[in-house]
């Protein structure tokens, strides 16, 4: 609860946190690590109970390491010791991964207010059909558009046009997300949208110039 309670008073940490929940919402990735207040106050000790059971007989993974010759009954060791949780019997080929990457997303405007001088603008985008080799295109993509002083958020969000004190991007590889983050004035939200969105299009329509492709690729190889 105090975890709960304290996650509003990091701003930019808060906004980052919660484009990332919206972008996943209906998955785990969508609910908060400690969960939501109403709900943590309403446990008691009995469902904590129910939900350790549940976990022993679901989510358990057995891995035996290390030289096992002449330990050969340890496959029927391990069952007497799991078999009175009636385990589930999955099978790896049975897991799937990323079920919602089919689903089409559509732009979400979400206004949270506090009583505070400045404001917290995060954009989050989607990454659909990603396979292992885009993972380093888009590594590459993340460090041109908001990672480096030469990217594109820094330069013309902050530098050019004033309107941030702070602007990243931020590629989640396990999450299939990217998030921008800006810490702005509240007066400047509408331009800020505007010219982060110009970026994104820049992006998009392949204008890169040599300095920030350079610039990017030093940084992921330093």
């Amino acid at each position: 609860l105090e975890r709960i309670n304290e996650r509003k008073d990091e701003k930019l940490k808060y906004g980052i946190q919660r484009a990332e929940e919206l972008l996943c919402k209906g998955e785990p990735f969508g609910t908060y690590l400690y969960g939501e207040k109403e709900v943590v106050e309403k446990i008691t000790l009995e469902d904590i109970k129910i939900a350790y059971k549940e976990l022993i007989k679901s989510c358990v993974t057995v891995i035996v390491s290390g030289n096992i010759d002449g330990y050969l009954d340890i496959e029927e060791k391990m069952n007497k010791i799991f078999s009175k949780y009636d385990n589930n019997d999955i099978k790896v080929q049975d897991l799937k991964y990323n079920n919602n990457q089919d689903k089409d997303f559509e732009y979400e405007e979400v206004k949270e207010y506090q009583d505070t001088t400045q404001s917290v603008l995060s954009m989050g985008l989607r990454i659909k059909d990603c396979n292992e080799q885009d993972f380093y295109a888009l590594n590459l993509y993340n460090a041109i558009l908001g990672v480096t002083p030469s990217s594109k958020l820094f330069q013309n969000v902050r530098e050019k046009e004033s309107l941030a004190y702070t602007v990243r991007s931020r590629y989640y590889r396990f999450k299939n997300i990217l998030v921008i983050f800006a810490g702005i004035n509240k007066e400047n939200y509408e331009k800020a949208v505007l010219v982060i969105k110009e970026q994104l299009e820049d992006m998009r329509q392949g204008k890169i110039t040599d300095d920030e492709f350079t610039s990017a690729k030093d940084s992921l190889l330093a």
